[in-house]
């Protein structure tokens, strides 16, 4: 009884000092605020299905944005659906999500010469002149 009574102690114990087991009001267990929101799990999207904006056929710029199947790619979307604008209901066709346009890289001379190492007597030159000019690097 006495080597039961010690196994469960002994048990207890380690479930109470498990990672699983935490006081709630210590700080040192819990991740901070910006960690939870910026871990790129919370960041993904898991939804397979695709995002589709539909806009009024009577072209008032009334849109409605849904979701659809990605097995249905290949078909457009049409819906009776209710534009407030013209008080009414009409139809409304899925139309192409524009994506935003890219910025272009902008280049970078000087970290292209001091990886490859051409060129690199017109930026000792420069160094030299801005050196002159302030006095300091």
């Amino acid at each position: 009884a006495i080597l039961a009574q010690a196994i469960s102690a002994q048990v207890v114990a380690h479930r109470l000092s498990g990672p699983f087991n935490f006081d709630p009001r210590s700080t040192a267990c819990r991740p901070s605020l910006n960690d939870m929101f910026l871990s790129p799990v919370l960041l993904r999207n898991k939804s397979k299905r695709l995002a589709v904006k539909l806009v009024s056929s009577v072209q008032t710029g009334f849109r409605y944005w849904t979701h659809k199947s990605p097995l249905k790619r290949d078909t457009r979307v049409a819906l009776l659906k209710y534009d407030p604008i013209v008080n009414r209901h009409v139809m409304f066709y899925e139309t192409p999500i524009s994506k935003p346009a890219r910025k272009p890289r902008r280049p970078r001379p000087m970290a292209w010469f001091r990886w490859t190492g051409k060129n690199i007597q017109d930026l000792v030159k420069d160094v030299g002149r801005r050196h002159e000019q302030r006095g300091t690097f």
